[in-house]
């Protein structure tokens, strides 16, 4: 069985094997067995808050997943936090929608338990995945994570992923391995405007 480890951030990684994929804190200790990939052990780090893992989603699952909602992936995904909805995020899914496709946001749409699960569905059914990272994603520990998770996860599933950031946001270094970003600033509006744009045309091309 070929296992393919990256990893998307210092808490984070996701190894790519012919049966799904697996996403674990990276400073932790799990082995798997069979084709299966199933979790056989696992010592690493948990909180009350935030993606904890680890998180196994079988080809089949994900396959399945893809198939049933074939005819509906008309959606892109927006990794983002709520601070920032009224602002950024919700713009941004008008100028998404104006270019044909459905804007998924999370944090309005994704309530009760298994919140991962559903992400990945998420994630599975869309044609891409944006991230608008601003300091108050960088600053938040519990919303960086899930961001760079829901970035880990898009990328294992070979969805593209594009970012657009502000200036104070540090971006942690493996991030610009997984996409290009563009800056903009969000006290701007001249550069707000010019983001939107960049989301509506972007989109376009998807």
């Amino acid at each position: 069985m070929q296992t393919r480890t990256q990893s998307y951030y210092p808490h984070w990684e996701a190894s790519v094997t012919p049966s799904g994929v697996l996403v674990v804190p990276s400073q932790s200790t799990y082995s798997t067995s069979g084709d299966t990939g199933s979790v056989s052990t696992f010592y690493g780090p948990t909180g009350p808050t935030g993606p904890t893992g680890p998180f196994f989603f079988s080809a089949p699952e994900i396959t399945e997943r893809g198939r049933a909602k074939k005819k509906k992936k008309r959606s892109i995904f927006i990794s983002h936090s709520r601070a920032d909805l009224e602002k950024l995020v919700k713009p941004a899914a008008k100028r998404i929608k104006a270019a044909g496709f459905e804007a998924y946001i999370a944090s309005l749409r994704v309530t009760g338990k298994n919140p991962a699960d559903k992400i990945v569905e998420a994630i599975s059914s869309s044609k891409a995945l944006f991230a608008i990272i601003t300091e108050n994603v960088t600053e938040d520990r519990n919303t960086r994570d899930w961001v760079l998770f829901e970035m880990g996860v898009a990328k294992s599933l070979g969805r593209p992923v594009f970012g657009w950031k502000t200036p104070r946001a540090r971006v942690p270094e493996p991030v610009k391995q997984i996409t290009d970003y563009f800056v903009f600033d969000s006290e701007k509006s001249r550069e707000v405007k010019q983001m939107l744009q960049m989301v509506r045309n972007l989109a376009r091309t998807i």
